[in-house]
C-alpha cells in the first residue's frame, strides 16, 4: 500500500509540474510561479484532511491520515530549486 501511494504522489507530483504551463509572455516567471502555486495546492490539500480530521469535521481515517501525511513527508523531499530561479521572488 505505501509503495501504491508513494507511486500515486509522486505522478501527481510530477504531472503538475511538468504538464505544459500557459506562460504569458508580459509575466517574469509565469512557469515558475504556477508550478509553486501548484506544489502549494498539494500541501494544502493534504495538510487539509489532517486538520478536517484533527477539528473533527470529518471523521478520522487511519489510512486516509497516513497517507496524507506521507505525502507531505514525500512533497517535503522534492528539490524545488527550479521554481525558485534569481529574482522570481
Amino acid at each position: 500500500m505505501k509503495n501504491g501511494i508513494k507511486k500515486t504522489m509522486a505522478a501527481v507530483v510530477l504531472g503538475l509540474l511538468v504538464m505544459p504551463l500557459a506562460a504569458d509572455d508580459d509575466v517574469p516567471f509565469a512557469q515558475q510561479i504556477k508550478a509553486r502555486q501548484a506544489f502549494m495546492n498539494i500541501y494544502g490539500f493534504n495538510v487539509g484532511i489532517l486538520g478536517a480530521m484533527a477539528r473533527g469535521n470529518m471523521p478520522y481515517d487511519a489510512e486516509l491520515a497516513s497517507a496524507a501525511a506521507n505525502n507531505l513527508s514525500l512533497a517535503n523531499q522534492m528539490n524545488n530549486n527550479a521554481m525558485w530561479p534569481p529574482g522570481s521572488d
